[in-house]
């Protein structure tokens, strides 16, 4: 199978793989790590079991990373697919507004009148209510409602599990402007790759600045974004190959517990997800048909095992995993069909809408500075 599959551009070239499936699983797993924490159990087990608290840490990154190099082998496909920087903002809006659209008002008119503390008319009286539904939808905040979830745990904290949000934006951002001043071509491109990787080797071996949560939380998640960037545009060399895993995998070993083992950690589980996005075939294939949850279940996990720890109290973090799982996947299964698959199903009209505002307003609209690349599919679907 690998020898047939022998590079990443060749596997890519089928519209029939697992990228659903890789993905749902990085979700599952920061689902596994959040309910010890929405739980309220992780202070005892960084008594008890420090060491299971800081892989449970790891787990959360390495799936968040693993979110982020996905992300950048998509957008990067997205921008080389697409005519023209319309179509390409078109696509990143619709792929990641509808969702939070659907999540906030169920937020601001369902759930939070059923779980607020403050009585109904106090709680739609707040300024705070009302703009959350704003800020919230899109993607650049995290903010808070009133009265909500206030005994549990995690006191008042509606879904912090949107923090990253703002991380996956300026990547998009960055990604454009790297592709409208040409640093995206064939001859440009290591250049770009190197600067970057520089940049990234200077902050986290020559300053302290990692100390600061959000260049930390760049840093890491920006040169996740970037790989994932490089393995698409460097596809055709790149084999599909359990030893590369192995090798990855053995290279973060020998740098465990030192700033040098993010990079092959990153390389490691993207290595291996690709090989199970790619290679297997048969039954594996059936969970495509699904639809691409994972981003749904992102988004509603956190609220969802708020309101049970709220409604059920004393629940064993295995419990409450368990129920979390059997209500956030329903949920992100009504999100895919209801609104995420119908806006991804509008890319070409919301770009058109995009052109006619940047027209009326007098913006450039600049089309792409290079061809479209040749490639059979896109894939999961990536818009």
């Amino acid at each position: 199978m690998e020898a047939r599959l022998r590079t990443l551009h060749q596997a890519m070239e089928s519209r029939r793989n697992n990228f659903h499936l890789c993905r749902m699983i990085g979700a599952l797993f920061i689902i596994f790590a959040h309910s010890i924490e929405i739980s309220g159990m992780e202070p005892y087990y960084q008594q008890h079991d420090p060491d299971f608290v800081s892989a449970l840490i790891l787990m959360g990154k390495n799936a968040l990373r693993l979110f982020f190099t996905f992300s950048g082998i998509m957008v990067a496909m997205s921008l080389d697919k697409r005519a023209s920087l319309c179509a390409y903002a078109a696509a990143r809006v619709t792929r990641i507004v509808p969702p939070l659209l659907l999540y906030s008002a169920v937020m601001v008119f369902l759930i939070g009148p059923l779980m607020t503390s403050l009585p109904v008319p106090e709680y739609f009286s707040r300024l705070d209510t009302w703009l959350y539904l704003p800020k919230a939808s899109s993607g650049l905040f995290v903010p808070g409602l009133p009265g909500m979830f206030e005994t549990v745990p995690w006191a008042t904290a509606v879904n912090p599990s949107l923090w990253t949000l703002l991380y996956e934006i300026i990547c998009y951002v960055v990604l454009v402007l790297l592709s409208m001043t040409g640093c995206l071509s064939r001859r440009r491109l290591p250049l770009t790759l190197a600067i970057i990787a520089g940049l990234y080797f200077g902050v986290t071996f020559g300053t302290h600045l990692r100390l600061i949560v959000p260049v930390d939380a760049m840093a890491g998640f920006g040169i996740s974004f970037t790989i994932g960037v490089a393995i698409y545009h460097c596809r055709r060399w790149i084999p599909l190959s359990l030893w590369l895993v192995a090798l990855f995998a053995g290279l973060t070993l020998l740098a465990r517990g030192t700033a040098w083992a993010e990079i092959p950690s990153i390389l490691t589980c993207i290595s291996a997800a690709l090989w199970l996005a790619l290679v297997p075939k048969g039954w594996i294939l059936g969970y495509g048909r699904v639809g691409e949850l994972s981003y749904a279940t992102y988004i509603w996990h956190w609220p969802v095992g708020q309101v049970l720890v709220s409604l059920l109290p004393g629940l064993l973090w295995p419990q409450l995993f368990a129920l979390m799982v059997l209500v956030t996947l329903p949920v992100a299964f009504l999100s895919w069909t209801l609104v995420e698959l119908p806006a991804l199903r509008r890319v070409s009209s919301a770009a058109a809408v995009i052109r006619r505002a940047a027209k009326a307003l007098r913006l450039p609209v600049p089309l792409r500075t290079s061809p479209p690349a040749t490639m059979a599919a896109s894939p999961g679907n990536a818009p």
